[in-house]
């Protein structure tokens, strides 16, 4: 486990709200509609893939609210369900993840045990930073999970 600040960052993403359950839907089609929207609007995207997590509990049936975005260089355009903003600093535990993302939940469990023996709080705020995804290859997948501490 390692403590750290994220600083803020401008990105562009597409909000929604979903459950765990049901959270799959947008793999790949939401990732691929937002990238089609910057190449549109000719904007790079300077960083890792970011999913936000609010109001997340664990429950495959709680509603909360996720936001898909990527780090740009630029503001652009809101439209199309697309949107620019600026993510805040984040005060967080984090590790991180080299596996397949089955595999996540006990990831999820390990660093919040280790939250836990530092006496470390969580709110209800947690980022999944996707630095490598290998489809074909799951086992290459390198995620970094970010749990918001107060």
């Amino acid at each position: 486990m390692e403590l750290k600040i994220v600083e803020s960052v401008l990105v562009c993403g597409i909000k929604v709200q979903t459950s765990l359950k049901s959270i799959m839907e947008f793999v790949g089609s939401t990732p691929d509609r937002l990238m089609a929207e910057l190449a549109a609007q000719g904007i790079k995207p300077t960083g890792a893939q970011i999913w936000q997590y609010t109001g997340c509990d664990g429950n495959p049936e709680t509603v909360f609210d996720l936001l898909i975005c990527v780090p740009v260089e630029q503001r652009g355009q809101d439209r199309n369900g697309v949107a620019f903003l600026t993510l805040g600093s984040f005060r967080c535990a984090c590790s991180m993840h080299e596996g397949s993302w089955n595999e996540l939940g006990k990831a999820y469990e390990a660093l919040m045990g280790e939250m836990v023996k530092g006496g470390l709080t969580m709110t209800t705020a947690s980022r999944e930073v996707y630095h490598r995804c290998d489809f074909e290859n799951p086992q290459n997948c390198l995620t970094e999970i970010q749990l918001e501490v107060k």
